[in-house]
């Protein structure tokens, strides 16, 4: 760990916080629930800015310490048909942390990564039933001093019930697996079309998103989202190994423009709800566990979504 980190957040006491564990470790799963949900499209890449925020009850020694985030994602899907109804799903995704520190002399965070493969399925089980299954194992950390800690186990099953061509319901089970431990979380998710250029998706626990489609190009919308991320922090001084875990809810606006055939512009621009910043030493006990003040978040990127039917007769 980084002197800074280990020279600030030790006399902080190490108390066992496992309601928090619990929660950005929920955090986390919940952003796979979302990315496999959403079949992470057919591929993207997206840049999010969340602005520094100063860190409640900051550690002795480090007031005034303001925390803020750079991150960056991109991934992408091959399918493949295993026949005229089933399709394997392979996928690749990579995600950098850049987390910044000021108002503390020497505050250097590092860089965190993951990346991560996925093998899912999707296939029908009658006229109204689909089933959608993805595993994903992935590896997380500094990659500074890697270790098993670093490896993540994530998986999903989600039955679809299709009422109408306007309404749909889903119903499943995610879970991740991390050194020994199974952590299940129930699925639930809404998705309505009141009409063919309007849609509102509502999943728990992942968020809610909704969209306008205005003429053939753009759409207008907003969401709220749920999201998390769990990495190992490699130890170059002394054993443990300890953990970075991180939760985030945010909320604003969305604008989507359609630049070419599935290949999309997309943007958000709002404000997070919660924020929040925990480390962990290697047998659970928390070093520092605080929330980052509520700042101004921002996304970009470009995203390359499957086709719909009316879209592919404009072109």
């Amino acid at each position: 760990m980084r002197p800074f980190l280990r020279s600030r957040l030790l006399p902080c006491g190490a108390s066992l916080r496992r309601v928090a564990t619990a929660s950005a470790a929920v955090a986390a799963l919940v952003a796979f629930v979302a990315s496999a949900q959403a079949q992470l499209d057919l591929g993207g890449v997206t840049v999010e800015y969340a602005a520094a925020g100063n860190v409640s009850d900051p550690p002795p020694g480090a007031d005034g310490l303001a925390l803020e985030t750079t991150t960056l994602r991109a991934g992408g899907v091959v399918p493949v048909p295993l026949n005229e109804q089933r399709i394997l799903l392979f996928g690749l995704a990579y995600t950098l942390v850049v987390p910044d520190a000021s108002g503390v002399a020497d505050a250097d965070p590092p860089e965190f990564h993951e990346i991560g493969l996925s093998v899912g399925l999707l296939t029908p089980l009658s006229d109204r039933w689909r089933l959608i299954a993805q595993v994903a194992p992935s590896l997380a950390s500094d990659f500074r001093d890697l270790s098993v800690e670093a490896l993540n186990l994530r998986g999903i099953a989600v039955a679809s019930w299709t009422r109408s061509p306007e309404l749909s319901l889903s119903f499943g089970l995610a879970a991740s697996y991390q050194l020994g431990r199974l952590l299940p979380l129930p699925v639930l998710r809404m998705r309505w079309q009141p009409d063919e250029r309007t849609f509102i998706d509502i999943g728990i626990p992942t968020g809610i998103r909704t969209a306008r489609r205005l003429g053939d190009r753009i759409e207008v919308g907003g969401r709220i989202r749920l999201t998390g991320g769990r990495y190992d922090v490699g130890d170059t001084e002394r054993s443990p190994t300890d953990s970075v875990r991180t939760t985030t809810v945010d909320a604003g606006p969305t604008l989507a423009v359609r630049l070419r055939g599935p290949l999309w512009f997309e943007a958000f621009a709002g404000y997070t709800l919660f924020r929040n910043f925990e480390l962990f030493e290697d047998a659970g006990d928390s070093l520092f566990d605080s929330t980052i003040d509520n700042a101004l978040v921002v996304q970009t990127g470009i995203v390359l979504r499957p086709p719909r039917r009316r879209d592919s007769a404009r072109r």
